[in-house]
């Protein structure tokens, strides 16, 4: 992924706040689910992306931004 798919990516979190959920449950699953269903649909850049493709992206870039 390279910046544009990060910032779609990150927007989608922001829109769908999968971090209110508790760590396993099923609504939050679900919301990672939606975040990949909404960039999979994305029409300006293409996604090929899994739910846990999502979330371990979104892990990494915290922890990279965390580092920082």
């Amino acid at each position: 992924m390279d910046r544009i798919h990060d910032a779609l990516l990150c927007r989608d979190v922001l829109l769908e706040e999968p971090y209110k959920y508790m760590k396993g449950s099923n609504e939050k699953g679900k919301k990672w689910n939606e975040i990949a269903k909404d960039l999979n649909k994305s029409e300006e850049v293409k996604f090929k992306v899994t739910q846990r493709g999502v979330r371990e992206r979104m892990e990494r870039l915290q922890k990279k931004h965390m580092e920082k």
